[in-house]
């Protein structure tokens, strides 16, 4: 197998492309490319604490499946219709080596798409009423009707939810390990108080 180093190791893939018709680049150094194409460092122009989250792993058997997969687009176009931005990453995070032993949560291991589900999101206390609806929404009808097409999955991002029945027993590990909330993130365990 012909493995090319060196400055000239891309060029059968980029000349493949080009003849492709797909436009290509070369940047020097990453941050040129970053600050290019996503905005200024260090934030870019990508906007924060302007969405609330929802996210599933989506497995393989579900896409792969005819009627797995069907059930999957109706719940997707269900959630569209909601109005919810429905972001999906294809992944293969199969088995790598031959030690399985880790922190990894176990759902990665079979995950085909990464789906991220989003709602505009205001800190205006004007609007607190219907952000509220919005996130009872989100946890109510949302991800329940992704979760039922999706049994034994999980997310990627922190589901922490205080509504879920889990909620208490994650705040009391919290309380016990950490007590100061040394540890914080904004939308983790504890973040309310």
């Amino acid at each position: 197998m012909l493995c090319p180093t060196g400055a000239g190791a891309l060029f059968i893939w980029t000349h493949k492309l080009k003849s492709m018709q797909f436009k290509t680049w070369r940047d020097p150094l990453y941050t040129s490319s970053a600050v290019k194409y996503f905005g200024p460092l260090p934030n870019g122009a990508i906007q924060i604490d302007i969405a609330q989250y929802g996210s599933r792993l989506v497995p393989r058997h579900t896409v792969t499946n005819s009627t797995n997969a069907a059930t999957l687009a109706a719940r997707a176009r269900f959630i569209a219709e909601q109005g919810v931005t429905w972001i999906g990453v294809g992944t293969d995070v199969s088995q790598f080596g031959a030690n399985w032993s880790n922190s990894v949560l176990p759902a990665w291991r079979d995950a085909l798409v990464h789906v991220t589900l989003t709602t505009p999101w205001s800190f205006d206390p004007a609007r607190w009423g219907a952000m509220l609806e919005s996130q009872g929404s989100m946890t109510n009808t949302i991800m329940p009707a992704i979760e039922a097409v999706t049994p034994g999955s999980g997310a990627y991002m922190n589901e922490v939810d205080f509504q879920q029945p889990n909620y208490n027993d994650f705040l009391r590990i919290k309380r016990k390990d950490d007590p100061d909330y040394f540890f914080y993130a904004s939308k983790a365990v504890g973040s309310e108080r």
